[in-house]
């Protein structure tokens, strides 16, 4: 399929670039030689399309390490040990006087073992459905959703909560409205999501890294847990009330950043995979490219990830200081103002998850990365929103559907609606990680295609030719593109 010749195991993505570049030469392709041309130079003096190696960011680094270190030295100092033996009485007294909430043993050995294997069962039936029918997956989330929100409007009136019932049932009409207007760009969605849901099937590896990050992260999490109390504690009963509590907001802080940072590993590891593939071609992948793309986010990219998780953590807590200030005495005016709040804190991670991909596809600092963002912003904004909100409607309502009907048909084979909700929640886990991987795929070709359309065609050309074919707006973009000058 792939006319690039092989490549051996590299440290970043420059060798396919490189590669896609000699091909688009051979071929006397015009575009790929223009948009690389020595004069053509991005912000950091390199060639636009050209990743920098190096360490990038590396203050972000230190001050993420910083900040971890300074709540694990802490810790160290208080008495962690009686704070843990007290947490576990504190649970064993909870169980010995609640059980579990009436949950039988024979019904909770039953339902893990019938959860399991139809957690995996629908995470796999999830992908292979969105490989196989992406349109019709696509349109049915869109009409479901939409009957959620006309049936939450029925029980609002129902409820006499008017103004509520009145909003759901306007979202509830405007849904089908909008997949009506954009109908033309059902169909280069539906590629991107087939492809992607194919790609994940075929490295299964890309599953295994949120886990793999998931677990030191809570033990993290319990750790900095404790630190915290033990020094809410010790802060009422000695002189070092300040210490005390500048060191548990510290560790209050930590946990969210290093929850940011794990999922910001993730998507670049992700966004690094996507960009092998499609530079090399699934016959001319590396060995362990998964692998490879993990070493590059924990280490050369690192300090990239903790600026972005930084940034995303710190407009978080702005919101939610901000929230906590909103008493104006009228409920509709807070909650428009705390919808724009959240809306505000959505953009951010929605642009951040774009300035991932480019850290993982060009290695360049994270600054250099949100530039080129704002630019494809301005190319292919509209796009880009078009896809993603096709897209992530499909996934959140396979996320949701899915483990409901897994949950309710198990209730009605046992006659047991403990067994079932047990299936549910074990179900939703994995579909959720799932399909998180998916959605991280998705925008990592999006991404791709628009900036180096020409490494699809070398790699993938009949996938190039339906994209090309479905998104009437790419070939203005890119010719737009080569008289552009980087930002």
């Amino acid at each position: 399929m792939s006319q690039i010749t092989p490549i051996s195991e590299c440290k970043s993505v420059e060798d396919e670039v490189l590669v896609v570049m000699t091909v688009c030469n051979e071929k006397e392709g015009p575009s790929m030689g223009e948009a690389c041309k020595p004069g053509k130079n991005d912000a950091d003096g390199c060639p636009q399309h050209l990743p920098q190696n190096g360490w990038k960011d590396t203050w972000a680094l230190f001050a993420f390490l910083l900040t971890v270190g300074m709540t694990v030295g802490w810790g160290m100092t208080l008495p962690i040990e009686d704070e843990i033996s007290q947490s576990l009485q504190g649970i064993s007294n909870l169980l010995d006087c609640h059980g579990l909430g009436g949950v039988k043993a024979a019904e909770l050995y039953f339902g893990v073992g019938v959860g399991i294997p139809c957690a995996g069962i629908s995470a796999m039936l999830s992908l292979l459905l969105l490989q196989a029918l992406p349109s019709a997956a696509i349109v049915l989330s869109t009409f479901l959703f939409s009957a959620v929100l006309l049936m939450s409007s029925a029980v609002a009136f129902y409820k006499s909560i008017t103004p509520t019932g009145v909003t759901l049932a306007v979202l509830g009409l405007l849904y089908p409205c909008w997949l009506y207007f954009v109908r033309s760009r059902i169909a280069f969605s539906a590629n991107l999501l087939a492809t992607a849901s194919f790609l994940t099937q075929q490295i299964p590896l890309l599953f295994l890294i949120p886990a793999m990050l998931t677990l030191p992260f809570l033990g993290y999490m319990m750790w900095s847990l404790l630190v915290l109390h033990a020094s809410v504690k010790r802060g009422q009963y000695n002189d070092c009330f300040w210490t005390n509590y500048i060191f548990g907001l510290t560790s209050i802080f930590s946990i969210f950043w290093a929850a940011n940072v794990v999922l910001g590993l993730s998507h670049v590891t992700t966004a690094g995979v996507v960009a092998k593939w499609y530079f090399a071609g699934s016959e001319n992948m590396p060995a362990r490219p998964t692998w490879a793309s993990f070493q590059r986010a924990i280490t050369t990219s690192f300090g990239s990830v903790c600026f972005g998780s930084l940034l995303c953590t710190l407009v978080g807590a702005f919101g939610w200081v901000c929230g906590l200030g909103i008493h104006s005495g009228n409920e509709f005016i807070d909650c428009s103002i705390a919808c724009i709040q959240d809306l505000f804190v959505d953009f951010f991670n929605y642009c951040n998850s774009y300035a991932y991909v480019e850290v993982a596809m060009h290695g360049r600092g994270y600054m250099t990365s949100a530039r080129r963002v704002w630019r494809l912003c301005q190319n292919c904004g509209c796009s880009a929103v078009f896809n993603d909100a096709l897209v992530l409607t499909t996934l959140r309502v396979m996320t949701v559907s899915i483990p409901i009907l897994a949950g309710v048909g198990v209730a009605l084979f046992s006659f047991s609606a403990t067994i079932g909700s047990i299936v549910c929640v074990l179900t939703v886990i994995p579909l959720t990680c799932v399909l998180s991987v998916v959605s991280a795929v998705v925008r990592s070709i999006f991404v791709c295609f628009a900036e180096i359309p020409e490494g699809l065609e070398a790699s993938f050309p009949e996938l190039h030719a339906a994209l090309m074919a479905t998104d009437y707006g790419f070939a203005s973009i890119h010719n737009q593109e080569k008289d552009d000058t980087p930002v």
